[in-house]
């Protein structure tokens, strides 16, 4: 999970766009993660992969509405991001946390990257 975190600090505070073939190394990564180890979780890590996923799928909605041969495989990458990320909120709901503290919790990590 830090490795996964790190990395998209990094990507955050690149200059230039990464290619498609590297986001859809990390992205693919990242599902990796979650199909095995997504229910492991702990709170703050449930957290930290909501951030994960929202830079994923806003990216991915964004380079979606390029013209190109990737569109179509960004608009699907948002499509399973944003699942994920609905079934990570959720999981933060049962942990007790309800919608303002994750966005409260969600900025604090924002701006600590």
């Amino acid at each position: 999970m830090d490795q996964l975190f790190d990395q998209l600090k990094g990507y955050l505070n690149m200059d230039t766009e990464l290619p498609f073939i590297d986001f859809d190394k990390y992205y693919k990564e990242v599902i990796a993660f979650l199909d095995s180890e997504w229910t492991n979780l702990s709170e703050e890590d449930t957290m930290r992969m909501i951030f994960i996923l929202d830079n994923l799928k806003a990216n991915s909605e964004e380079r979606s509405k390029y013209k190109g041969k990737e569109a179509k495989k960004f608009a699907k990458i948002a499509e399973r991001t944003n699942i994920w990320a609905q079934a990570m909120i959720k999981r933060m709901k049962e942990f007790g946390v309800n919608d303002e503290e994750i966005g409260k919790r969600y900025e604090a990590i924002y701006e600590s990257v």
